[in-house]
């Protein structure tokens, strides 16, 4: 996106109507600059034009920040909460950041955003939410780590019921609702030394609606088109944070979830015919839960139930 392109984004977000005439003169360019410009944040539908008056923004828009996310944290919960404006993943750069306790990076884009196994992760503009929180366990936790990630699959699946969504959970982390995909995510763990264990969690969730839905492998949905309004994402990422934050001292002081008996109450395909795939192989079964160890529980025709962790495997419905 043009730097002229950003200035005006964030200048139209005030709600005020601007006329292509009052944008030239106040950034000192040609009118044509402004069309051109405009026509960018027309592409992804965050403004759009009034009759021949003007350009405002397209949805009310709320922009990351870090003094009111900061401000509904308890103090000391985090290192720091990072905001950008655009950046190529928050996986990746809060991996490049000094860390004390817990560190949080927040972005209203990606220019590289990833999901599982290499997948892109569309990422436009100021639509939704885009984050990283990098934490560390002492080196005793991560015997049970591989349950982590459903936890926390599990944890934000009940903190989106408790807003009046329905969300269920797909192995191995991501959030649907009615059969479409609401979030996904991306968890990376790493030994840092014989005493500590770094984890670096990245969510995804659509808070407004994707325009180009053929960049997408799977029907995506957001907040917006179930609840008829988006959520204040200052609010969310507060949240998420005290949500991970809760999880991890329970893993740190063993006070594990009992995610076997949570997973069979929010799972989206619990009991189903599914399909378990990857590149060099395909099972077909029916989930029937998963193991204490975080594992996907599927039943073989001839009654055998074998367990599988995430790697490269992907889950689907059998149809």
């Amino acid at each position: 996106m043009s730097p002229l392109a950003k200035e005006l984004f964030n200048l139209l977000q005030s709600g005020e109507l601007y006329s292509g005439e009052a944008l030239a003169q106040r950034f000192n360019v040609t009118r044509q600059a402004v069309w051109k410009a405009i026509n960018e944040l027309k592409t992804g539908h965050l403004v759009e034009t009034i009759g021949r008056q003007g350009y405002k923004a397209f949805y009310p828009y709320i922009p990351l920040d870090r003094q009111s996310i900061l401000a509904q944290l308890p103090n000391n919960c985090v290192d720091d909460v990072i905001t950008h404006i655009d950046i190529t993943s928050t996986n990746e750069e809060i991996a490049k950041l000094p860390l004390t306790k817990a560190l949080v990076m927040v972005s209203e884009m990606q220019t590289q955003g990833r999901g599982r196994n290499g997948k892109v992760w569309v990422s436009p503009l100021a639509r939704n939410l885009y984050f990283s929180m990098r934490i560390q366990f002492k080196a005793q936790a991560l015997a049970n780590l591989t349950s982590f990630s459903p936890a926390l699959g599990i944890y934000l699946v009940e903190y989106l019921q408790s807003k009046n969504i329905p969300a269920k959970i797909k192995w191995p982390n991501d959030i649907w609702v009615n059969g479409a995909k609401l979030a996904g995510i991306l968890i990376e763990t790493s030994a840092k030394s014989e005493h500590e264990v770094e984890m670096i969690i990245g969510i995804g969730l659509n808070n407004l609606p994707l325009i180009e839905t053929n960049l997408t492998q799977n029907r995506a949905t957001s907040i917006y088109e179930i609840l008829g309004e988006a959520f204040n994402r200052n609010i969310l990422v507060a949240d998420i944070i005290q949500l991970i934050s809760n999880l991890r001292d329970d893993y740190e002081s063993f006070n594990l979830p009992n995610i076997v008996e949570l997973w069979n109450q929010n799972s989206a395909l619990h009991g189903q015919k599914v399909k378990l795939f990857s590149p060099a192989r395909e099972i077909i079964g029916t989930e029937v839960g998963i193991a204490d160890n975080g594992a996907l529980l599927i039943q073989q025709e001839n009654g055998t139930v074998q367990q599988y962790f995430s790697g490269e495997l992907s889950l689907r419905a059998y149809a």
